[in-house]
Parts: C-alpha cells; structure tokens; sequence
C-alpha cells in the first residue's frame, strides 16, 4: 500500500512536470513571436526614419519603400506591414483603400521631411548666430584689450 501510495505521488509528480513544460514550451513560442513582430516593426521605424532623411535631402517621396506595397501580389503580407506602419506613424488606414494608406503615409513622410530640413535650418541658423557673436565678443575684448594697452602706455 505504501508503495502504491508513492507510485501515486510520483505519477503526479510526473504529470505536473509534463504540465509545466508544455507552459513553458508554449510561453518560449510566444515569446519568440513577439520578438518576431517587435524585430518587423523596428526594421519598418527604421526604414521610415530613412525615408524620412532621404526625402529631407532631396529623394523624391515617391520612391519611399512603402510606395508599391498596395499593389504587390503577396497583399495580406505587404498589407500588415502597410498596417503596422500606419499604426508606428498614426496614419489612418482603411483596409479596403490600400493606395489611399500609401498617399496618406507619403503625405506624413513629407511632412515629417519638411519639419527636419527646418529644424536642421534652425540649428544652423542658431549656430551661425552664436559664432558670429562668439566673434564679436572676440573683436570687443581686442578692442579693450588695446585701449588698457593705449592707457597704460600714455600714462607712462
């Protein structure tokens, strides 16, 4: 009886260990799927922030790497990743309209181009006016540099 009651704990034992594998085999599926979408959705940020760069120096918008994916033949592929970049970007997209995703993506990229030309503007013009006062100061400092030298040798 002893024996059986063991056999018993041991068989249970033994179905709670399977149990807790197949969590853990499903939780490690998971995760690497996660790991899958998270990996995707860098790589389109990733290309968008190109895009982004390129068209701010002068690429046309209509050569972004999104431009064809309403009209590829693997759609329900090219199709989620037209998704995923609409939500990254919060772009509205109609799933019946694909081309119109594409115009309104190319619109934002555009906008988005613009907006780090005139930053980038800004910090130059920022700079310029910071090196051209850098140099007054230089040219004021001279000055009353030679004035306290003229002083000091008309005092002498």
């Amino acid at each position: 009886e002893e024996e059986e009651e063991e056999d018993q704990d041991e068989a249970a034992v033994v179905a709670q260990y399977r149990e807790l594998l197949h969590f853990a085999k499903v939780a490690f599926r998971r995760l690497q799927a996660m790991e899958r979408r998270l990996r995707s959705l860098s790589e389109l940020e990733q290309a968008w922030d190109n895009d982004v760069l390129e068209v701010a120096g002068g690429k046309d918008v209509s050569d972004c790497f999104f431009g064809d994916f309403h009209l590829r033949d693997d759609k329900d592929h090219k199709g989620k990743e037209l998704q995923h970049l609409c939500q990254l970007t919060r772009v509205k997209m109609d799933a019946e309209d694909l081309g119109l995703a594409v115009t309104n993506l190319r619109l934002k990229l555009k906008s988005e181009a613009a907006a780090v030309v005139v930053a980038a503007r800004q910090r130059a013009a920022q700079k310029n006016n910071s090196h051209n006062n850098n140099k007054k100061k230089t040219k004021k400092s001279e000055q009353e540099a030679e004035a306290a030298t003229t002083t000091t040798t008309t005092a002498a």
